[in-house]
């Protein structure tokens, strides 16, 4: 998949999202306030995607921290594991994608 794909499948994403918020609530909320996950059930999930990443498992990984990123695309840490899972698997521009949304997130 080349940038300019992942680009306008993020765009989508945002605008589905946005449209879906604006239907059902008053006011904008991230899906992981929409589904009442608690920060440490969110943490758990993290560490576990985080333990497929420190075990190789770098598919699994992208699968984990990618979810993580659908219920809260606000998480650094979820942005850095995607990216450098994406890495590990040699899915460069993916990977370098992930990067430029996780600075777009931190600022």
């Amino acid at each position: 998949m080349n940038l300019v794909k992942l680009v306008n499948l993020s765009r989508l994403a945002v605008e589905k999202q946005e449209r879906f918020l604006k239907t059902h609530y008053s006011r904008k909320k991230t899906l992981i306030e929409i589904a009442h996950v608690s920060e440490k059930t969110f943490e758990k999930m993290y560490q576990a995607a985080k333990q497929l990443y420190n075990e190789k498992q770098y598919e699994q990984a992208v699968n984990g921290f990618g979810f993580l990123i659908l219920i809260n695309s606000q998480s650094y840490s979820s942005w850095l594991g995607l990216a450098n899972s994406q890495f590990f698997l040699k899915h460069y521009e993916e990977g370098t994608f992930c990067l430029c949304l996780l600075l777009r997130t931190k600022s």
